[in-house]
């Protein structure tokens, strides 16, 4: 079919049921592929990115420990990304998955930040660690006026509530100096780098010496 889009296929896995699966397909892999890295000497946490309906699944909890027990995601190895809405859905119950894979030493992103329905009484109770703020709002930061108070402001309340904040979708310079000057912890996007397979993705770490993390064995 040629390339097809995580947006299309993640929605039809989604519609057919098979969401659940994936997700632990792709836990199983990161895990393993962190593992061969760190055997490698490459020590790097993992993020995955959840559906609404895996915080759900039965077999999260039980899968994630497993994992942790193995070592490789051990030691905040793991992040996992959920989005506003997904929380939203039936709060309390992602509440108590969120705060019991938090407390196996599971951090978590908040994906896509700024564009979902999240409220403000319970965004300060989830064991959120990292918000990623939406593209939408990187993109004409140096054009609109609007957008700088609105990224500004959301890259405050990130720090307010004890959060490191990623700006997703960056492409220019400029608005890394933008980023920069408003506090923003972390960025990515195609400025640095294209989405790459695993040993392409260690060949670029290798080419750029500032990025790479050895570990000391």
């Amino acid at each position: 079919y040629g390339p097809v889009s995580p947006f299309e296929f993640v929605t039809w896995a989604e519609k057919s049921g098979l969401i659940d699966k994936l997700t632990r397909w792709v836990l199983t892999a990161a895990e393993q592929q962190c593992r061969e890295w760190r055997d490698r000497g490459y020590v790097m946490p993992f993020a995955v990115n959840l559906s609404p309906t895996n915080l759900y699944d039965s077999e999260l909890i039980p899968l994630v420990s497993r994992l942790i027990n193995k070592g490789s995601f051990g030691n905040g190895m793991l992040e996992l990304e959920i989005t506003e809405n997904a929380v939203m859905e039936d709060p309390e119950r992602a509440l108590q998955t969120m705060n019991i894979l938090s407390n196996l030493g599971v951090s978590f992103a908040i994906d896509d930040f700024g564009t979902g329905l999240s409220s403000f009484t319970y965004l300060r109770k989830f064991p959120v660690d990292n918000l990623k703020i939406d593209r939408a709002f990187i993109q004409d930061v140096d054009g609109n006026d609007k957008d700088a108070v609105l990224l500004e402001s959301m890259i405050k309340l990130g720090h307010g509530l004890g959060c490191v904040v990623t700006a997703e979708g960056v492409e220019e310079q400029e608005s890394v100096e933008k980023l920069r000057e408003f506090g923003c912890d972390y960025v990515q996007g195609f400025l640095f780098c294209k989405p790459l397979v695993a040993d392409q993705l260690l060949h670029w770490i290798d080419s750029n010496d500032w990025l790479a993390t050895r570990s000391a064995a």
